[in-house]
């Protein structure tokens, strides 16, 4: 974790930038939570206060118009219309993702952190999908099926990358953290690295060493998976 901090330091240390505009979106799904309690998420909050100390220790105005917080809190004493704006549905998740990318030019610098659910469906539009699935997030007004799966509401990874990505000149910069199911590819980007992750292909590889091993276990013989530790030592001899 300390390594991939000092990654985002070093890539938002940009003092020479035009422009640093932040959005922070945190959601517990409190509301969403009283016909499903397992939905809620009681630590989300807390990724905002993270955020703001990375973002307060690379120079940005936490207090600023330039840096948004959108959390589903009720703002002790106040009416409902006084945190309407800051509440985190999809309307104003849209329009604070719009406002975060308005006018960029080269030079820019633009953060973008939502920490909540995320699922997939079954991609209807977009053919590009490989797996034939889009990945989604879920606002604090998302609506579930009958199978907990989101019906109306969801934010689509199509949306994420038309409104923050491709919106964006050439020259501009923005780092997006996702803390949810499904981050990896929620902004439908078109390259994609992780250093942990099997492919489909290694993991029905796995699935048929597995079986393997356990079924010479049994007529007591050894036989070490390619994907095991073991492999990987006797393949670096």
């Amino acid at each position: 974790m300390g390594a991939f901090m000092n990654t985002v330091k070093r890539t938002l240390h940009l003092n020479t930038y035009p422009a640093r505009r932040a959005l922070s979106i945190a959601i517990r799904y409190t509301d969403l939570a009283v016909k499903h309690p397992w939905a809620q998420l009681k630590s989300t909050h807390e990724d905002v206060n993270h955020v703001k100390r990375l973002l307060s220790t690379l120079g940005y105005q936490m207090e600023s118009k330039d840096v948004r917080i959108l959390k589903d809190e009720e703002l002790e004493g106040a009416s409902p219309q006084a945190h309407a704006d800051t509440y985190p549905n999809r309307e104003n998740i849209i329009k604070a993702m719009k406002w975060l990318v308005a006018g960029a030019r080269p030079g820019d610098h633009f953060v973008f952190h939502f920490s909540g659910h995320g699922s997939q469906q079954l991609a209807t539009k977009d053919e590009k999908e490989r797996d034939h699935m889009d990945e989604v997030v879920w606002p604090a007004d998302v609506v579930l099926d009958t199978d907990n799966m989101p019906k109306e509401n969801m934010i689509i990874d199509d949306e994420i990358r038309t409104i923050l990505v491709d919106s964006l000149p050439r020259g501009a910069h923005l780092v997006m953290l996702f803390d949810c199911c499904h981050s990896g590819t929620v902004a439908d980007l078109d390259h994609v690295h992780s250093d942990h992750m099997m492919t489909m292909t290694q993991v029905a590889n796995f699935a048929v060493h597995r079986n393997a091993i356990e079924h010479d276990q049994d007529n007591g013989d050894t036989l070490v998976s390619p994907l095991s530790p073991l492999s990987a030592a006797a393949s670096a001899k």
